[in-house]
């Protein structure tokens, strides 16, 4: 899955945020491509998938 910045209502900070149904954490480096270029596509990935509580992370960006 793909996502954008307005899919997290471009949050301006780096930091951990309530998605879907779990959690995910912006980087300062993903944040500084988003401001550069509002329309750059992350690809969604699934970390830890074996604890209990869900977490995302960005992966490469498009």
């Amino acid at each position: 899955m793909k996502v954008t910045w307005s899919d997290f209502s471009n949050v301006q900070e780096a930091g951990r945020y309530a998605f879907r149904d779990g959690f995910i954490t912006i980087l300062e480096t993903e944040m500084a491509i988003w401001r550069s270029n509002p329309n750059v596509r992350f690809n969604l990935m699934r970390k830890n998938p074996v604890r209990n509580q869900i977490e995302y992370v960005l992966g490469i960006a498009e």
